[in-house]
């Protein structure tokens, strides 16, 4: 008896040691699983804290959403406070040193709907415009409405930019920022907002820059290239030039003072107004402004049948806008 106690206990022993490092492996399986469980979830978290959901004034109950650092730093002035460049805005100076396009939109209000905005939005996204202007209230509405139901896909939202008077409804409609003259300043409330400011010159960006400003829009004059010049590489500078100008004039400006002074982005005024060369003509500057290509019209995929003026792609690289013959007539 005593024999068949000591036999079972060595086996009891041996079955022991053998048991003890398969639950070590386990049980260090199921840490490391754990551990990359939390980390996963960690991450995920911060990327959605990214999304800080922002109240523009006390009297407004509306919420926007706001795509931001989670510290923006802000710059305090005697006069206001001034936020950092959503990163949306920061992002209109690209890495690459390729100039990023935006598009003004200025419709008239007897020539388009608000079905007609949002669809008119998909499209510049889908043409690979990098921010959307309109000094129009309504305009601004849709076009942020269509935005943000584009989140969580390719292309992403854009920021939608506001150019005009009324800073207070812009800013609880959701606007992405506002482009202010000098001496303005976003209204005491609860906002995030960055502010763009129009200047003329270098002395202009050097007065605004040392009070916290960081994004410029700069108009085309002979002023425009010591403005530009004159932005720090951490800010953003904007050329704001008139669309459909003739022999695609905007493009080549855009495009020498990129490669003389560091342009960082275009803004073209009046690029759509409710016609139907709103999409062609946005189309076209984007790839010109955007892409090594030749200076000429050059659009893939749109055809008489498309616009309806006549003529293939081949009769259309030398065309004048429509838009610009009747303007002048």
């Amino acid at each position: 008896r005593e024999e068949r106690l000591l036999g079972r206990r060595t086996w009891e022993e041996s079955l022991l040691r053998q048991t003890i490092p398969t639950m070590s492996i386990s049980l260090a399986t199921a840490l490391l699983f754990v551990v990359t469980i939390t980390s996963s979830f960690l991450s995920t978290s911060v990327r959605v804290t990214a999304f800080n959901i922002v109240v523009p004034c006390r009297r407004h109950a509306d919420t926007r959403l706001a795509l931001s650092s989670l510290a923006t730093p802000t710059i305090m002035t005697p006069d206001a406070t001034i936020t950092t460049p959503d990163t949306r805005i920061s992002a209109l100076r690209k890495a690459s040193k390729t100039l990023s396009v935006g598009i003004d939109i200025q419709p008239s209000a007897d020539l388009t709907t608000t079905s007609e905005l949002e669809t008119l939005s998909m499209n510049l996204r889908k043409s690979g415009a990098s921010a959307l202007y309109t000094r129009s209230i309504t305009v601004l509405e849709a076009v942020l409405e269509e935005q943000a139901a584009a989140a969580g896909t390719f292309p992403g939202p854009l920021p939608v930019v506001y150019t005009g008077s009324d800073i207070e409804r812009a800013i609880a409609a959701g606007a992405s920022s506002c482009v202010l003259p000098w001496g303005a300043s976003i209204p005491s409330c609860e906002s995030e907002i960055s502010p763009m400011y129009r200047v003329n010159s270098s002395s202009d960006v050097e007065a605004l820059y040392a009070t916290g400003a960081r994004a410029f829009v700069i108009s085309d004059s002979p002023e425009a290239e010591s403005a530009i010049l004159s932005v720090p590489d951490d800010s953003v500078s904007v050329l704001e030039v008139d669309s459909m100008q003739d022999n695609q004039a905007e493009v080549e400006r855009a495009q020498s003072l990129r490669s003389s002074s560091g342009l960082s982005s275009v803004l073209l005024r009046g690029a759509c107004v409710g016609d139907g060369e709103d999409l062609e003509y946005a189309a076209f500057a984007i790839s010109a402004l955007t892409k090594k290509k030749s200076k000429t019209f050059n659009m893939s995929g749109l055809t008489a049948s498309t616009n309806g003026h006549g003529g293939g792609v081949a009769s259309l690289c030398a065309r004048t806008w429509l838009r610009r013959q009747n303007r002048i007539q």
